[in-house]
């Protein structure tokens, strides 16, 4: 920590607090408030723009803030403090106030945040990433915290049977399936809809996938990740009901990422034990699946919702606030027959299935736009499929085009917005093939999914995921 040696004049503007050199008789109250001294120029004009402020305060002059902000080093950030003498800025009234008000347009000024953190997560460096790149901006924003680590797998799915409501948001501090869990043990609680509406659930990126934090925060940055929460607005996101049969019993689980069958899931699922390799552990696999054209037969009814060219047209009334209410389907038990309207998937392409992927949110990886026209809360999830007879070249040329989320225009991809959908598999080995739900590992037993519309508070830009190649297009 570094003491400083002056304080600023300010003056409050629409974008911000403009700063322009030091006020020679606020020299000794400086000196002895311990902060950390920016980077500019103490005679030079200086800007800090209320979307940047963590926190602000009367120091112990009645004229005089310090404030907290964040500044951005490359992709990363720091925070920041300085001192401002606002005497000439608001005569008579609250600044710090009035500078929080600005700060946290969407957001809430001090939150009570339950930090969920997984000790095993990022290749064991989730606890070091928190001390040292989370826990800085938290307190910088005057969070009030409540800190809990898991210690055994599925931990995460008691904690959220047990939270109790006062908190404002849960961060996971870990991949993606600390979230699953949260969102699973909520689901299981007879309160479960007021807990979901009360508490927004956000990820802080601290695991191998990190598909919620690049969806919402646009980041795999932990510090900019914590940033960005305290910035979001509360935003009703649609999560889908997984349901199988298991021991002659349903069980209807929550999914709020992914589910995948085929070359996906077991390139997921199947290279666990090369975790420590990090994401290009999936890249190899699913790479390997496609030269050896890998095969999947299943049997699939599908609820469509929209497909071809319906799906662009979707998204930008979507995007542009022209959305329809959704409710939620009343689907058949597996037990029944699917109903009447849904479509079985052609015989010649359930055979032949190499990937079926359907995901709600448009990231899986920072290098991996899979789902780039999914949106928040559309009551419709992307649907993904591939024929494994497709020439080899094509796949192969369509897999370098994921990070930019053009795979989706491909003759080899049926891309679709669907309401829900039935899978039965038919693989014969079922010791070495799997589906992934969220990154779990889930039977390999027929499988229902829906839509549930509006579900789980989570925390948006603007109410809205962030940019994919579909909204710069």
């Amino acid at each position: 920590m570094l003491l400083s040696s002056f304080v600023r004049h300010g003056t409050l503007r629409e974008d911000g607090i403009h700063l322009n050199g030091p006020s020679e008789s606020q020299k000794t109250l400086a000196s002895e408030l311990c902060c950390v001294g920016t980077n500019a120029d103490p005679g030079t004009d200086y800007h800090i723009p209320f979307e940047d402020v963590l926190w602000c305060e009367l120091a112990n002059d009645d004229t005089v803030v310090k404030i907290q902000y964040a500044k951005k080093t490359g992709k990363s950030l720091t925070v920041q403090n300085m001192l401002v003498d606002v005497s000439y800025a608001a005569e008579d009234h609250d600044v710090a106030s009035i500078i929080l008000k600005k700060a946290y347009k969407g957001g809430i000024v001090s939150p009570r945040v339950l930090v969920v953190l997984n000790s095993f997560g990022g290749q064991g460096k989730a606890r070091d990433i928190y001390k040292e790149q989370i826990l800085p901006v938290l307190e910088a924003a005057n969070v009030d915290i409540t800190y809990q680590e898991t210690t055994h797998l599925g931990h995460a799915v008691d904690i959220g049977r047990e939270v109790q409501a006062k908190y404002d948001v849960i961060a996971c501090c870990s991949g993606d399936g600390i979230p699953h869990e949260i969102i699973n043990g909520i689901y299981e609680r007879n309160d479960a809809e007021e807990i979901f509406d009360k508490i927004a659930i956000t990820q802080l990126p601290c695991g191998s996938g990190n598909a919620l934090s690049l969806s919402t925060h646009g980041t795999n940055d932990a510090a900019v990740a914590a940033f960005r929460m305290l910035k979001s607005e509360r935003t009703k996101m649609d999560v889908m009901a997984v349901t199988q049969m298991e021991d002659g019993v349903e069980r209807t689980r929550i999914s709020y990422v992914s589910q995948a069958y085929g070359s996906i899931a077991d390139a997921d699922i199947g290279t666990e034990k090369l975790r420590w390799m990090g994401p290009i552990r999936f890249e190899i696999g699913v790479a390997h699946k496609l030269i050896t054209k890998a095969q999947y037969p299943c049997d699939l009814w599908v609820h469509y919702g929209c497909e071809g060219d319906e799906v662009k047209d979707h998204f930008e009334r979507h995007r542009k606030g022209l959305a329809v209410e959704h409710s939620k389907q009343k689907y058949p038990s597996l037990s029944e027959d699917p109903p009447a309207e849904w479509e079985k998937m052609q015989q010649d392409i359930a055979d032949n299935v190499n990937i079926f992927y359907i995901g709600k949110m448009p990231y899986m990886s920072d290098q991996a736009q899979f789902f780039p026209a999914a949106l928040p809360q559309d009551g419709m999830m992307d649907m993904l499929v591939t024929n494994a007879k497709a020439p080899l070249l094509h796949m192969l040329s369509l897999f370098t085009k994921i990070d930019q989320g053009g795979h989706v225009h491909s003759n080899e991809v049926i891309h679709a917005k669907v309401h829900g959908y039935r899978l039965v598999p038919r693989v014969d080995d079922g010791r070495k093939h799997y589906i992934s739900v969220d990154g779990e590992n889930f039977p390999l037993l027929p499988i229902q999914v829906e839509v549930v519309p509006r579900a789980v508070t989570v925390l948006l830009q603007n109410g809205l995921y962030v940019d994919t190649a579909w909204t710069t297009n």
